[in-house]
């Protein structure tokens, strides 16, 4: 299972893109500063005084960024410092240089050679983080395989298949793995707590300040402590919800399609004309209509318009998420299949592939939440500005008539 895990997670980085397609022009519209490309480059001489995006075969980028850095592509290195945090996803990761925020990384492979000013999560098939790097809060990390040559300033936790630790842990250290080592260079603060099918291998160097606590397998599974999910149960538990997340969304794109078909067109339409105005769209309705609703129901005569409004909010969000499938499905199949490049995809086989894509950004760990929050800002944005389209469109028309007609413009 482990040795798979760099493949799995390299596919994982590369639906990660669509995201990042998708969601890129928002960040545009916001003054973020974006770069695509197969190759990226962004000298070491450069100043960035803004957030920046990028995303492409290879990545590489130097100077200083003083805002957050999001990068996606088959190879990321990180060499200039960045003032705020970094989000990174790929083949391969590498970080040089110093992040003063977080660090979050979707890779196959991932390593941290610099400081990292606040916390990390890390989810790749080998991690490595080096002598000269080092995480000034918690570490969380996730793969195949780990290895800690660098101090952690508190709590470290660690999911894998084999893990060795020669680094200063300044808490806890909890371990769930087949195999874990700790070398001479170990230093755990705090406790130690592991839960594997074997002891840890401790070296006779190694200083433990607290309680070592092994947590065998067999135990566990007699009952005296809870047992901990393997790795392959706890993949097959993530694909069953990301496949029944997407056979839902699918369904529900459908229904849609179906009831409504120039009504779904005209959305995707509107979404794919400017994602920047559906995301204003968006995040007005999320922060004006709960609040006018709580307002309304003040008063008795406002609780049937705020129970009216509140209920088509929430059609309106449980209809985001199948705008964003449609042009999510568009995107992929362009850019997978050279036969959809020439002509496009049918609307099922499009809503088939965007439901499955969204899905699964959706269940990722640890930012799978953000993004499903970005989808529906976008996709509810998408609506509203497809209704407001064709409100301005009805008025354009009624004015045209009346002007036909001889008569003054009726008031706006």
């Amino acid at each position: 299972m482990c040795r798979r895990c760099p493949t799995a997670v390299s596919g994982v980085a590369a639906i990660l893109l669509c995201s990042i397609y998708l969601v890129g022009p928002i960040c545009q519209a916001g003054a973020m500063v974006t770069r695509s490309g197969n190759t990226v480059t962004v000298p070491s001489d450069s100043v960035i005084d803004d957030d920046m995006a990028v995303s492409g075969n290879l990545v590489r980028v130097g100077g200083r960024i003083n805002g957050d850095l999001a990068a996606a592509g088959g190879t990321v290195v990180s060499e200039g410092s960045i003032l705020g945090d970094l989000l990174a996803a790929g083949g391969n990761v590498t970080v040089r240089d110093t992040v003063g925020g977080s660090l979050r990384v979707v890779a196959g492979n991932a390593e941290v050679t610099s400081r990292i000013g606040r916390s990390a999560t890390i989810f790749a098939g080998t991690i490595l983080l080096e002598p000269g790097g080092s995480i000034v809060r918690n570490a969380s990390l996730a793969g195949g395989e780990v290895t800690v040559l660098g101090p952690v300033g508190r709590d470290l936790t660690i999911s894998a298949g084999q893990a060795a630790v020669g680094g200063t842990v300044g808490g806890s250290l909890t371990a769930r793995v087949d195999r874990l080592t700790l070398l001479p260079e170990a230093r755990v603060q705090g406790d130690l707590d592991v839960f594997g099918a074997q002891p840890p291998e401790i070296s006779p160097e190694a200083k433990i300040i607290g309680r070592i606590r092994y947590h065998p397998v067999s135990e566990m599974a007699h009952g005296s402590l809870p047992q901990a999910p393997s790795i392959l149960s706890r993949i097959a538990n993530w694909a069953g919800r990301w496949l029944l997340q997407a056979t839902g969304l699918f369904l529900l794109s459908i229904l849609a399609l179906t009831l409504a078909p120039r009504g779904f067109s005209g959305v995707a339409a509107s979404l794919r004309r400017d994602v920047g105005r559906s995301a204003l769209y968006g995040f007005a309705e999320i922060a004006a209509v709960p609040a006018a609703a709580l307002m309304l129901m003040l008063t008795i005569v406002g609780i049937p318009v705020a129970l009216t409004m509140l209920a088509l909010y929430g059609a309106v969000l449980l209809l985001a998420e199948t705008v964003i499938a449609d042009r999510v499905g568009a995107w992929v199949l362009h850019r997978c299949f050279r036969r959809y490049a020439q002509a496009p995809a049918s609307s099922y086989l499009r809503l088939c592939a965007g439901s499955l894509a969204v899905a699964l950004l959706a269940s990722l760990p640890f930012i799978g939440g953000l993004l499903q929050c970005a989808f529906l800002l976008v996709g509810s944005g998408a609506i509203l500005a497809a209704i407001d389209d064709s409100r301005r469109r009805w008025k354009a028309g009624r004015h045209q008539a009346v002007a036909a007609k001889g008569e003054p413009h009726p008031a706006n």
